[in-house]
């Protein structure tokens, strides 16, 4: 299903909860992404009533015109704010425990949804805040109608039909609240919040996909070394040293203003996109963007030597085992062809194009959000020309690069023949913009901690509650299963410290499978529409069964082995005894089967049983649950074509 709107992938799903307003006082969109602005106390006045809605105390209610109104002249303006200073402070007079616990579990609530977010693409973030923004003013535009028609009967009526019309009113009101949805007497007692949240579990897959089209310059940033690395150090070492890593890439990332989509293995997929509502209007400015991000990367993350993050604590650095400390140490003092042995490295694949963001699942059990199109071929193309601290950009990039600057080397002849051109390798560039196109740098990632602090601050619990569970069905099951045990954190533990101590070392069932489907968009709405039902077909038919025998989807997605699904038994909450025999190869071959027989489509799958990195990689702000180590590599070599032709392959230690 595809939306047809202005700017960025919209989500229409099940109705975002009806906020619990006090006053009219509603947000605005800038032009920064759809940052609001409301004043703070509007939300946590809200929610405070909505905490003790409970309580039959006519003391506590505030003014009439409080709730109904918004001022609007400046006198009644400080009138306003006078009233709702003193409900607050009559509150916290009759109330204290209650608001501040209140104020607690919804500061507890708005930490919980940013450390969810950043296992997600910010994409997928703003079209989350779009929505609870979209319901917001569709709800307003309802009570407003209703408000003017009631005004327009109250004059024509007559005093009998006015009373008949009364009797019904509230009914009718109640019944209408969400949308004309008729509320049962369990759930007319219940407060909105958790009304919304009843609803939204009710609701069917029905509304997906859904799918938004775009322009974009796409990076593809494959990471080498972490394989080998892994078999030289112990688990927390290994993670420190991947995040590490893996932050210096997010950085140059993020501070060049691009959103990264997937994590994908040691690899990952970054977009520039353009829109009016962020700084890169123009598909030239998102490929020179992506290009300068680029150079940057190899430049600074070519023959890297493996060191402490400086964002350890440091009780956690002075516990770093002895085999990193002989790693470093051996770095040092070793000959260049030894260092660059125990280095890691990257190279990078530049694209550009059309392509179609799709949301897959259902709102129950798990969501993915998958990137189809040209430029993700591009990419693999570019990538599998690079080596180790080189990027080369597409023909198609090339062509837009051009109009920015211009290129060093014989880059006509690649774009007549069709092949990727090097742009940069190391610390040498071969691309030079136009003065008046300098890139821009220090734009940040669109969903740090700090600027969705800035959109909550509006939010009442009910829409807090929603966004939470809509972003939970993106994250991988046992992040949101210890977001949810949270309490058993250790204290005045950072993220960082937090992430790296829960990765751990695990024999684990790992899957790939390949469904053999042809992924291309045609540009035919109809066709295109059929293959985005298709993989939707394929994720529900997965998780499906997965739930059934309590697996885990680590990723569905779509990269240079085409479209993939990856699950495992083994993690936290999926580990049984006899699982390998009873439950992980059996499901394999059940989910082969349902996908021929429901959906006529072959597929080849490779699996593994053995140890490999469980945890957290990726930066401070943006990282995703990853399985990692040689294991996971050949389940995926054994799923490839050029190892497999429509059977099963399986190499476990038992």
């Amino acid at each position: 299903m595809t939306e047809e709107q202005q700017d960025d992938n919209v989500i229409n799903e099940p109705s975002a909860p009806a906020p619990i307003s006090v006053g009219d006082k509603r947000r605005n969109h800038d032009d920064d992404g759809g940052s609001f602005s409301s004043d703070h106390s509007d939300s946590v006045a809200s929610s405070l009533m909505s905490s003790l809605s409970g309580n039959n105390n006519d003391s506590l209610q505030p003014p009439i015109h409080f709730i109904n109104s918004s001022p609007t002249k400046v006198g009644a303006s400080v009138e306003f704010e006078d009233d709702k200073a003193n409900m607050i402070a009559k509150l916290m007079k009759s109330h204290g425990q209650v608001v501040t616990l209140s104020l607690v579990e919804r500061s507890s609530l708005i930490k919980s949804i940013i450390r969810l977010s950043q296992h997600v693409p910010g994409c997928v973030i703003r079209s989350l805040l779009d929505d609870i923004s979209r319901d917001r003013k569709e709800k307003k535009e309802r009570v407003d109608r209703r408000r003017r028609r009631g005004n327009a009967h109250h004059h024509k009526k007559t005093w009998k039909s006015r009373r008949r019309s009364s009797d019904s009113c509230e009914t009718c009101d109640e019944e209408k609240v969400y949308d004309g949805d008729q509320l049962s007497s369990h759930e007319s007692r219940m407060s909105p919040g958790q009304r919304s949240i009843a609803q939204l579990v009710g609701k069917s897959t029905k509304s997906l996909p859904l799918s938004r089209r775009r322009q974009s310059a796409l990076l593809f940033v494959d990471i080498s070394g972490f394989t080998k690395l892994s078999t030289m150090l112990d688990v927390e070492s290994f993670s420190n040293c991947i995040n590490t890593y893996f932050q210096e890439v997010i950085n140059q990332v993020a501070s060049y203003g691009g959103d990264i989509l997937k994590f994908a293995g040691d690899a990952i997929f970054c977009e520039w996109r353009v829109s009016s509502r962020e700084s890169f209007q123009t598909l030239e400015q998102c490929v020179l963007q992506a290009a300068t991000c680029a150079a940057d990367i190899v430049s600074l993350c070519s023959d890297y030597t493996p060191a402490p993050s400086r964002r350890m604590s440091k009780r956690r650095s002075s516990t770093l085992s002895s085999s990193f400390r002989s790693l470093i140490t051996h770095a040092s003092v070793t000959s260049d062809s030894s260092r660059r042995e125990i280095a890691l490295n990257v190279k990078c694949g530049l694209g550009v194009g059309h392509m179609a963001g799709v949301h897959v699942g259902d709102n129950m059990s798990r969501r993915e959000f998958l990137m189809l199109g040209d430029p993700i071929d591009q990419v693999a193309a570019a990538e599998a020309a690079a080596r180790h601290g080189e990027v080369f950009a597409s023909p198609e990039a090339i062509a837009y690069l051009t109009k920015m600057g211009s290129v060093r080397g014989d880059w006509k002849s690649n774009v007549n023949d069709g092949l990727p051109t090097r742009l940069a390798v190391r610390g040498e560039r071969f691309f030079y913009p136009k003065e008046e196109y300098t890139p821009c740098r220090g734009i940040g990632l669109p969903c740090e901690g700090e600027k969705l602090l800035r959109h909550f601050d509006d939010f009442d619990s009910s829409e807090l509650n929603w966004l939470k569970r809509m972003i939970s069905l993106y994250v991988h099951p046992v992040v949101v299963s210890e977001e949810h045990e949270s309490s058993s954190h250790v204290k005045h533990e950072t993220d960082y410290d937090r992430n790296v101590a829960a990765a751990e070392l695990r024999n684990v069932y790992t899957c790939f499978i390949s469904p053999k489907i042809d992924y291309n968009l045609t540009g035919d709405e109809e066709k295109d529409q059929k293959l985005f039902h298709r993989l939707n077909d394929i994720m529900t038919i997965t998780t499906r069964h997965l739930d059934r025998a309590q697996g885990h989807l680590r990723q569905f997605i779509l990269d240079d082995k085409g479209v993939v699904l990856i699950f495992t038994f083994g993690l936290r909450g999926s580990t049984f005894p006899n699982m390998i025999a009873q439950r992980a190869i059996p499901l394999t071959f059940t989910i082969v089967q349902s996908l021929q027989d429901e959906l006529g489509i072959k597929v080849s799958a490779g699996a593994t049983f053995e140890k490999a990195y469980c945890g957290v990689v990726g930066g401070v702000n943006r990282h995703e649950f990853a399985v990692l180590g040689p294991a996971v590599n050949l389940a995926a070599r054994l799923m490839s074509p050029k190892h497999n032709s429509d059977v099963i392959l399986v190499d476990c230690v038992c």
